[in-house]
């Protein structure tokens, strides 16, 4: 899933929707899959609902691992970025 999504820099512009999504379709509960649908959006609905979806599924992910709500999500920890890009896109 990673490199799907790293190769997806190297791929033009329109066909980086599709590979995106053709990730997220293979991995749901990927924040990094739906970071990069909001990222590589066609339109301000769809980018917002792509960050949304990638928010929520970054907070249940945060539960599961002991977060309360409260407290620092680091960048550092290579798993919140997804989550974290998300909540960036939300932001702009």
């Amino acid at each position: 899933m990673h490199t799907a999504l790293a190769a997806l820099a190297a791929l033009p512009y329109a066909e980086r929707h599709a590979a995106a999504a053709a990730v997220v379709a293979a991995h749901p509960r990927s924040m990094f899959g739906w970071c990069a649908v909001g990222d590589n959006a066609t339109g301000t609905v769809e980018r917002y609902a792509a960050y949304r979806v990638g928010y929520h599924r970054g907070l249940d992910a945060l539960r599961a691992s002991g977060w309360r709500g409260s407290g620092y999500v680091r960048w550092a920890d290579e798993p919140n970025r997804g989550f974290l890009g998300c909540l960036h896109g939300l932001r702009a």
